[in-house]
């Protein structure tokens, strides 16, 4: 028996895991690479990096041929969250020159929000803004009382 799970958090890696141990042989497919590691370093199942929603990589991934289709992908961010679409992050270093504390790299040179607290909201918008790709969303602000909060939250809506 053949299985596609799609999405690689808790739920995904834990019933991908039980199906293979169950015998199934049971391809994963998260954006993520480093989700790979929730399926332990004895995994011998496929595992596919790629988007949940791509139809080409769902048919690459063995769509066509699964007995079975688990779709445990996590939610959708929400809007008042701060967050950056890492996974297609360029690399390009323009939000560490605006705070190098709130955003750093991961190991495959892609942005993440360190420490939210370690900048200010309009630190965030002003990253967004400056961003190539669009992918950082600043979500809303911590801070009630920033100075200038009506016109940052103006210059965020488009990144929400």
């Amino acid at each position: 028996m053949k299985a596609l799970v799609i999405g690689c958090g808790r739920v995904g890696s834990t019933i991908a895991l039980n199906l293979h141990n169950e015998g199934w042989e049971v391809t994963v497919v998260d954006e993520n690479e480093d989700a790979l590691s929730r399926l332990g370093e004895s995994w011998r199942g496929a595992f596919v990096v790629g988007h949940g929603m791509d139809t080409d990589l769902l048919r690459e991934a063995g769509i066509e041929d699964a007995d079975a289709v688990v779709a445990a992908e996590a939610p959708a961010h929400s809007p008042d969250e701060a967050w950056i679409e890492t996974a297609r992050c360029p690399s390009c270093n323009e939000c560490q020159l605006i705070n190098d504390r709130m955003f750093t790299y991961d190991e495959r040179k892609q942005a993440y929000i360190k420490d939210i607290t370690a900048g200010t909201y309009r630190q965030l918008v002003e990253a967004a803004e400056s961003c190539q790709v669009a992918i950082i969303h600043p979500g809303k602000p911590r801070d009630p009382n920033e100075p200038g909060l009506a016109e940052l939250l103006e210059r965020a809506a488009p990144f929400r």
